[in-house]
């Protein structure tokens, strides 16, 4: 039986995280993305809530 790939879903829209260094590191919290288009759109919303309870927990696992 073939070992299972674990790979971890991006932090805005949950798809798999395939490509490295889409990274952001906040707070001493690191998020992953699965494109340079999440991890844009992640920073504008997490600069617009001023770290008021931003980031939600979008990932369904954790």
């Amino acid at each position: 039986m073939p070992a299972e790939n674990h790979q971890e879903a991006c932090k805005l829209c949950s798809q798999k995280v395939a490509i490295k260094g889409f990274t952001l590191v906040l707070a001493g919290k690191e998020y992953k993305f699965c494109c340079a288009g999440c991890l844009c759109i992640f920073r504008l919303l997490y600069s617009e809530k001023q770290h008021n309870n931003y980031p939600p927990n979008t990932n369904k696992e954790s």
